[in-house]
């Protein structure tokens, strides 16, 4: 075995062995003690060991369940190890650039297995980067796109689970609203339409909102169908056909502004 694959072999073992494998690990994103950015985790290390933290940001695969995620809208941003430990697989990435929110336990990875399991040939960076710092050991890891990643190309999300931030634009019907990018319009800006299906209280026009759910076809016939409702009158329908519509999971308060930096450079966002 190479020194390289040994790495690799002793760090699954440090994840796999003191929590298991469990198919049903993945929780809800929401139940995390905090929404953090990984800049407070690297500068104040110390305050989250233990805790459980939400990040997001974009990333880049080590192997099936090691990747790292770091925020490209700030150019001196520190990547930070993230260790699947949710039994799901990593979700696959539609585009690289889309971001992924990703909920667990802050640990720091331990030394031995990255000093003496690292071939210094093939990963040089290993040691020095992640040697003592921080890592997330992730229970939760799921697709969180902007609202206008989701207008613009709905067939990258159709059928996956997904949390998207935004402002409620417009409320449309008793269970149907739009969803916003910004916190502000512009005349250009289009809205992401969402169905509320769940238990879920309606939010508020204007409200910044955190939604879980599930992107389909906008179908309206198959809408019906599926909920025994009908979301929006043949007028409003018109304008959605052929557009994705996000089915809601659960809801809660969202982080417009915030959430929209995470993972896409600042000038892709201001577009």
């Amino acid at each position: 075995m190479s020194n390289y694959a040994l790495f690799w072999f002793l760090l699954s073992a440090a994840v796999l062995l003191p929590f298991g494998v469990n198919g049903n690990s993945q929780v809800n994103a929401q139940s995390a003690e905090t929404n953090v950015t990984l800049e407070e985790i690297n500068d104040n290390t110390n305050k989250w060991l233990g805790k459980t933290v939400t990040v997001t940001g974009t990333i880049e695969n080590l192997n099936d369940s090691t990747f790292t995620i770091e925020n490209e809208a700030y150019l001196d941003s520190e990547r930070i190890l993230v260790i699947n430990r949710s039994g799901e697989p990593i979700p696959q990435l539609p585009e690289k650039n889309i971001a992924l929110q990703v909920t667990g336990e802050v640990e720091k990875v331990d030394e031995a297995a990255l000093v003496e399991g690292v071939d210094v040939e093939l990963s040089s960076s290993l040691p020095t980067e992640f040697t003592n710092k921080p890592a997330i050991y992730a229970d939760s890891i799921v697709l969180a796109p902007a609202p206008r990643e989701v207008i613009e190309a709905p067939d990258n999300f159709y059928g996956r689970k997904v949390i998207v931030n935004g402002r409620v634009a417009e409320i449309l019907n008793e269970n149907t609203f739009t969803l916003a990018q910004r916190s502000y319009a512009l005349p250009e800006d289009k809205d992401l339409l969402v169905l509320n299906v769940a238990s879920e209280s309606m939010p508020s026009d204007d409200a910044e909102v955190s939604i879980i759910g599930e992107v389909r076809p906008y179908d309206r016939q198959q809408l019906e169908r599926d909920y025994g409702i009908e979301p929006l009158s043949e007028e409003l329908a018109e304008k959605y056909t052929n557009a994705g519509i996000l089915i809601v999971e659960s809801i809660s308060p969202g982080d417009v502004e915030g959430a929209s930096h995470f993972g896409r450079k600042t000038e892709e966002v201001e577009k």
